[in-house]
């Protein structure tokens, strides 16, 4: 996983996250009353019902501002919190380990409100990432002695011979990819996409665990 593909995790969210931490946050945003006048937003969700909020759910690897102006600022510009966000709804922050028990109860959560008739500003979640393996021949050590066949494990919002011509090329690569990958091996995963991005996430970690479980010597899998 990348910056750039971080970056899109929940379109209309926050404008950046790292995407190597040790906790993250969820939460839910309530939006001001003029997202609902406005337009162009409002034409968004036809379905809105009167007298109930709009809201965003969003996650970050920093805990969310309580300053109005620093909780929009933190967000894409052009998106709807951006624009609108106006306060952290009490009690709705928690902490995670993991980026996906992150964006897990975002997805909870978003389904939990619009079950209430809140108007939840997310997207739905696309089918549009696929996970991948490459695998690598590193360079024999100074004794002589080669190395196993080592793999790295990644998951994309491109394909994966898409993203695999990006790390021979140094575009976001990793350096492991550029100098020692050899090719794609798509016969070590089942089902490789495509997928919504918390399904890839889960997937590349756990097909990385599988070969560190084999003795295999794995890079990746976030």
């Amino acid at each position: 996983m990348n910056q750039s593909e971080t970056d899109q995790i929940f379109r209309g969210g926050l404008r950046t996250m790292a995407n190597k931490r040790s906790h993250y946050y969820s939460f839910i945003v309530r939006l001001s009353e003029d997202a609902r006048n406005h337009k162009r937003t409002s034409n968004r969700y036809p379905d809105a019902i009167l007298g109930k909020p709009w809201v965003y759910v969003g996650f970050s690897s920093e805990r969310p501002p309580n300053s109005r102006d620093q909780l929009r600022a933190s967000f894409r510009a052009g998106t709807v919190a951006r624009k609108f966000a106006e306060k952290i709804i009490l009690g709705t922050v928690k902490r995670h380990s993991l980026i996906e028990g992150a964006m897990s109860r975002c997805e909870r959560l978003a389904e939990d409100y619009r079950s209430k008739g809140w108007t939840v500003t997310n997207n739905a979640p696309q089918q549009n990432h696929w996970v991948y393996v490459v695998e690598l021949m590193e360079p024999a050590k100074e004794d002589g002695v080669r190395r196993k066949t080592a793999y790295y494990v990644g998951q994309t919002g491109l394909t994966p011979e898409e993203r695999y011509a990006q790390h021979k090329d140094g575009v976001h690569a990793n350096k492991k990819v550029q100098q020692y990958g050899i090719h794609l091996r798509k016969d070590m995963v089942d089902h490789s996409g495509p997928m919504t991005h918390l399904e890839s996430l889960r997937l590349e970690r756990q097909l990385a665990e599988k070969l560190r479980e084999r003795g295999s010597k794995v890079y990746g899998g976030h």
